[in-house]
């Protein structure tokens, strides 16, 4: 007796119908080229006979008779039962018909659909995306940050994105990365050093600056008035260390900018030993009226 297994490995080795072979005339399962397993094997024998594709009703295979893009579907009938236009349905065709009620009707998934031929309709920092349009009038990456984000140009980092075109989202405003207050500078509220300078990542040697994180204040000015001698400094003329406005910010030597800050120290100390002489005063008023009581 064949068990379970068995009979389920001589199902899988089944070639075809059983049909009269063409060279021995054999009824026997098809191989190939209309022959039995025995002649398919002799390369002699099947050399004799070619591939058979208009040959296979001679045979007895039973043609699909779908007729999809103006060719007639090759595949196999599966389901004769089921009649369309005086015969049967391959499978392909016969789950089409179940699930659509429509033999030509072939759905697919965007994931699996293919691309178009149009470019995506996007204009990224000046210029139009170049890749083919995925759905609708979008790319893939464009797709998916809209799907994700409500905005096909949202992008959590600058990552990838070139240095002037990083500079023009810094530095047009308004943007999330500066704020004015009420002197006109412009605060940075992305990276910042430990002394308060705002800093950013500079790649392959932009604008005379070297590459690495250097103060935004120090790019902000290359940007607006050009590469600039990296022995000078630039100095805050409105006195805030996070400000890159670049109306607020001059060329000066080393020493000229130590000058000025030593003067604005002193100027600061200035300001609070004011402060201290009156909180003084205060104090001594008051201990005099406890010494009276």
């Amino acid at each position: 007796m064949v068990g379970f297994l068995g009979r389920r490995v001589q199902r899988m080795r089944r070639r075809g119908a059983i049909v009269p072979c063409l060279h021995c005339s054999r009824d026997l399962r098809m191989m190939g080229r209309g022959l039995c397993h025995n002649c398919y094997r002799d390369k002699d024998i099947r050399l004799q006979y070619p591939k058979l594709v208009d040959a296979r009703t001679v045979i007895g295979f039973r043609q699909c008779t779908v007729v999809e893009d103006d060719e007639r579907c090759l595949n196999e009938v599966k389901f004769p039962m089921f009649k369309y236009d005086g015969n049967g349905l391959c499978s392909k065709h016969y789950q089409r018909w179940f699930m659509y009620h429509d033999v030509l009707q072939n759905f697919k998934h965007p994931k699996n659909r293919k691309r178009g031929v149009k470019p995506c309709v996007v204009v990224e920092f000046g210029e139009r995306c170049t890749e083919l349009i995925h759905m609708g009038d979008l790319c893939v990456k464009h797709y998916m940050r809209n799907r994700k984000h409500g905005d096909p140009l949202f992008k959590k980092n600058l990552f990838g994105v070139p240095f002037d075109k990083r500079c023009e989202l810094w530095f047009t405003l308004p943007n999330k990365y500066i704020s004015v207050n009420d002197q006109g500078c412009w605060i940075w509220h992305g990276c910042k050093e430990k002394k308060g300078y705002g800093s950013a990542m500079v790649n392959d040697n932009e604008l005379g600056i070297q590459p690495g994180r250097r103060p935004t204040h120090r790019i902000s000015y290359a940007y607006h008035h050009g590469p600039f001698d990296q022995v000078f400094r630039v100095h805050h003329e409105c006195n805030e260390k996070s400000c890159c406005n670049p109306e607020h910010l001059s060329l000066s030597t080393s020493a000229e900018n130590t000058a000025a800050a030593v003067l604005l120290r002193r100027e600061a100390n200035d300001e609070k030993v004011i402060v201290l002489e009156k909180e003084i005063k205060k104090l001594n008023k008051e201990i005099a009226i406890l010494k009276a009581a």
